[in-house]
């Protein structure tokens, strides 16, 4: 296992317009091959869909590309001072906390009121910025979650499962304001849920 994260030097064998590279990555767990010799690189301005099934490895590659989890073999790089904004599958809260979903998206930095309106616009919820972040319902709480990782402003945005429990179809998601790689992971039903643009 290699790592060159935030590492200058691209090899050159990576191009030169990568925002992150994973070169032969073996993962394994409990004796069972979840990764076998994958290969991945994002493109800047590019929009990468991981399909497949449960249990197929798709979390696994992303969470070895975030630098969560690292692989048995194979190369990570990714781009120097990239931010990197995720969206995990499922998220859990203690819907007895006392926040609005404004202060919630100021918990971790500081954010200008007008940056938080337009990140919860983006994700259509506008109106949801004064509710207690405890009673929104599970897609709500995703759209929510979506803004924060938006607020990072980031390079490349990873989404783990977008589309389980949202209506795209009734209230789209475009995400046209943000600049910034995707990398959308989906079971096969759900992978044309959000719109590719």
């Amino acid at each position: 296992y290699r790592c060159f994260a935030g590492t200058p030097d691209m090899p050159s064998t990576f191009g030169n317009s990568a925002v992150a590279v994973l070169q032969g990555i073996v993962c394994s767990a409990n004796g069972r091959a979840i990764l076998d010799r994958v290969d991945l690189t994002i493109e800047r301005g590019e929009i990468v869909t991981l399909i497949g099934p449960n249990g197929s490895g798709k979390t696994t590659l992303a969470r070895i590309l975030l630098g969560l989890m690292k692989p048995d073999r194979g190369t990570v790089w990714r781009a120097p001072d990239i931010v990197i904004g995720y969206l995990p599958q499922r998220i859990s809260l203690d819907g007895s906390l006392p926040l609005t979903v404004n202060r919630f998206l100021r918990l971790t930095a500081r954010r200008r009121d007008k940056n938080i309106a337009q990140a919860l616009d983006e994700v259509g919820t506008a109106h949801l910025g004064d509710s207690d972040i405890g009673v929104l319902s599970g897609g709500e709480l995703q759209r929510v979650m979506l803004a924060r990782a938006l607020l990072r402003e980031p390079d490349l945005l990873v989404l783990d499962e977008p589309a389980q429990g949202v209506d795209f179809h009734s209230n789209p998601l475009t995400l046209q304001s943000w600049h910034c790689n995707f990398i959308q992971e989906s079971k096969p039903e759900f992978a044309r849920k959000i719109p590719q643009k």
